[in-house]
């Protein structure tokens, strides 16, 4: 499966990580006389996680994006928009 990003959140006794796609390019809105961007998107997949799987599951994704960055050199951090 194929993701653009993902939004994580959480209820008292679970994590909840949604990943999209994008449907179309990003466009500025503004809302409430505040501009924001939209993104619009559709969700590929969710996956619920107990609290205690967490811990591990960040352990091994930083274990592996330092790997990475060994072997690639440092992640590009993608920079915010400007509005």
């Amino acid at each position: 499966m194929y993701a653009d990003f993902v939004s994580v959140w959480h209820q008292p006794h679970l994590f909840v990580l949604d990943f999209s796609v994008h449907t179309n390019p990003p466009q500025i809105v503004e809302v409430d006389g505040r501009k924001m961007i939209n993104v619009p998107a559709r969700m590929v997949a969710r996956v619920r996680i107990r609290p205690e799987q967490i811990f591990e599951i960040m352990k091994a994704l930083n274990h592996q994006l330092s790997r990475w960055e060994r072997e690639q050199g440092k992640a590009p951090r993608q920079e915010e928009p400007p509005l």
